[in-house]
């Protein structure tokens, strides 16, 4: 039995409807291909020249990719990385009539948006006729734009908007609750039911005042936590050891480098302090010697005199 409140007509339909729409993708309609900016995108690993790439992209009611935006061009970067396929350039859509006429989209319209690697843009030979690089490939090793010969086969994504939605009312009628008959909508192109009649038991919910704010009561009391339960208030509580190896690694490593480093400011310098401290007491030393002396014959001499 499924729960909901009463609602309007229109809600009512989405919900009969969950199982059969909430799953569809945009591009199921459109065999292997990815969803992205509002359009599908068919990636071929295959090559092609480029009339033999668009032919095909045309045939299925699509065009050849084209790259209008810094966000198509990361979508088309990351996407064949990861498919994993290792491409080196891949067509795309733009082509120019001849010589250093402006590069065109297949409707006609003028590229305003473009990346174009060093020196790839122009034609630098003086008679146009020998300017044959008409139509443009993607570089994925150098994330840019180079012009090319049409004839040469590389390849290619086909570009197709997505299949618009068509509301309709079917006139298989779907039963909702006790005595509320609704029509089913199905809104997506080509697309089914499940079943024909979808039943759905409704429980109304209670208006009483007293009820209701003894279930808002009790609800209040369940939501209330102990702060000393909160793994924040534990945290003040309790120092943790960081048992990770990581840590471990990193404290033995700092230590080590500290103890290296006071060693190779010390160690050269050792000796001469030791060499320092041993001259310094040597001659302190002999000074004690020669006051000692001193005074020895003193105390001799006056002893003589006094004899």
């Amino acid at each position: 039995m499924m729960r909901i409140k009463p609602v309007e007509k229109g809600l009512l339909i989405i919900v009969a409807l969950y199982n059969c729409l909430v799953k569809a993708s945009l591009c199921d309609g459109i065999p292997d291909t990815i969803e992205y900016d509002g359009k599908c995108y068919e990636f071929k690993n295959t090559e092609r020249s480029y009339a033999s790439a668009q032919e095909f992209c045309n045939g299925k009611g699509g065009i050849l990719l084209e790259i209008t935006n810094i966000g198509t061009e990361n979508f088309v970067y990351e996407t064949i990385s990861t498919l994993g396929w290792s491409w080196g350039f891949m067509y795309i859509g733009f082509t120019k009539t001849t010589g250093k006429n402006p590069w065109l989209r297949q409707n006609g319209d003028e590229i305003t948006y473009e990346n174009w690697l060093f020196a790839q843009k122009t034609c630098f030979k003086i008679m146009e006729y020998l300017c044959t690089s008409n139509c443009v490939v993607y570089d994925f090793s150098w994330k840019g734009w180079s012009d090319t010969n049409c004839e040469e086969e590389y390849h290619y994504a086909c570009e197709y908007e997505i299949p618009k939605q068509q509301d309709y009312i079917s006139n298989i009628p779907s039963t909702v609750g006790p005595g509320i008959a609704i029509p089913v909508s199905d809104t997506m192109k080509g697309r089914s039911c499940d079943c024909e009649e979808c039943t759905l038991d409704i429980v109304r919910p209670s208006h009483n005042k007293d009820e209701t704010a003894r279930k808002i009561n009790s609800l209040t009391s369940n939501l209330k936590l102990d702060r000393k339960t909160l793994s924040k208030y534990k945290n003040t509580k309790v120092s943790l050891v960081d048992k990770r190896l990581s840590a471990k690694v990193l404290g033995f490593t700092g230590g080590g480098v500290i103890v290296t480093s006071i060693l190779i400011i010390i160690v050269p310098d050792l000796y001469k302090l030791l060499c320092f401290m041993t001259t310094t007491y040597r001659r302190k030393l002999k000074k004690r010697r020669k006051s000692k002396m001193s005074i020895k014959d003193n105390q001799s001499s006056c002893l003589w005199r006094q004899m």
